[in-house]
């Protein structure tokens, strides 16, 4: 991996690599700034649980946007799990908070 590559990248990357060690499959939304996505939609959704996962990677002083957080609302109220990932460290604990489907 680059070490050129973005902070948020490398994260997501590692994290990636984790959560396929806990059977997880990730789902990568693009997020070209030139398309007509939607926008507040998650880095990432993850299944293989019991409820889909939405994570959202955040570095250095990166904050989540207002639409990311109206994103995390809908998402929450339908039965997902949102979270918000900031170190590989925080990812391997928010997997050990959950239940495995």
């Amino acid at each position: 991996m680059s070490g050129r590559q973005a902070p948020e990248k490398r994260l997501q990357a590692a994290c990636r690599q984790v959560a396929a060690l806990h059977r997880l499959t990730a789902w990568h939304l693009s997020q070209a700034r030139a398309s007509a996505q939607s926008p507040g939609l998650p880095d990432d959704l993850y299944t293989g649980w019991a409820r889909p996962l939405a994570v959202e990677y955040k570095a250095g002083r990166n904050r989540q946007t207002a639409a990311q957080a109206d994103f995390q609302t809908a998402w929450v109220a339908s039965g997902g799990a949102y979270w918000i990932i900031r170190s590989v460290d925080e990812f391997l604990a928010a997997l050990g908070g959950e239940e495995a489907g």
